[in-house]
């Protein structure tokens, strides 16, 4: 297990540059720890002792709001990590909750041999607050897409960040078309009506979770967005494309 688990640390943006040593230490005492659909991991404000790394399956994390409902902020996936940031606060609790979406399988590292780790290693903690920073600036622009009142626009939106992580308009959805929808506050129905107008209009092509931007500055103006800058533009155009690859979605 430690094996593995130092592997999966030294893939993690957070810990790539951590020395050999200190992954051993981080991962001596950690243990792996698993759930079935619907089990949670743990609640918002519960004692924070712990952060988490996916081994397997998918995890939610949301927050209740006052009526009672479900936001939810992130659907994480193997080789995500799970509260870390969180790990430096006092008090220290968690600040969403996290639930299984599908059975999982996760290393649980504790908070102790973090703050050990960081306290150790001036270069660590350099590395902890880059990181960190960038994960700020993520989690603006997921803030800002979610306060966006159309849902098209949200969708759109999505479809250009991860065009943008996975370096090709040839997308894969890390998660499922419901967990997709309540990712992005869209009801599954919206978001299957959606994507095959998309489809119609020959802005999308694809099914299920694999797709195609064919349109790229059509999916903009078909939303009212702005279109995208003229290095991403030809960076888009640069990809390569199929046409007329799948047949049509539906989620539920």
């Amino acid at each position: 297990m430690q094996n593995d688990l130092i592997a999966a640390l030294s893939s993690s943006r957070l810990f790539r540059e951590m020395a050999p040593e200190m992954l051993r230490t981080l991962a001596c005492g950690a243990v792996t720890v698993s759930a079935q659909a619907g089990e949670h991991i743990f609640h918002t404000d519960e004692p924070a002792t712990a952060f988490y790394l996916v081994k397997e399956g998918q995890v939610r994390l949301y927050r209740p709001n006052h009526e009672g409902n479900e936001k939810v902020f992130q659907v994480v996936s193997p080789g995500d990590l799970i509260a870390e940031t969180a790990m430096f606060a006092e008090p220290c609790r968690y600040p969403l909750s996290a639930q299984a979406e599908t059975a999982v399988c996760l290393y649980r590292v504790t908070r102790t041999t973090l703050l050990d780790l960081t306290r150790q290693s001036a270069d660590f903690a350099m590395q902890l607050l880059a990181t960190m920073s960038a994960r700020i600036y993520q989690a603006v622009n997921r803030i800002d897409h979610l306060t966006i009142g159309n849902a098209s626009q949200r969708l759109v939106l999505h479809l250009i960040d991860l065009s943008r992580e996975q370096r090709s308009r040839r997308i894969h959805f890390p998660v499922s078309g419901g967990a997709l929808a309540r990712q992005l506050n869209i009801a599954p129905e919206t978001l299957s009506r959606q994507l095959n107008h998309f489809k119609r209009t020959g802005l999308l092509d694809g099914r299920n979770r694999d797709w195609v931007l064919l349109d790229v500055d059509g999916l903009h103006r078909s939303v009212g967005l702005p279109p995208p800058s003229r290095k991403e533009s030809e960076a888009w155009h640069d990809t390569d494309l199929g046409s007329d690859l799948f047949g049509c979605c539906n989620f539920r």
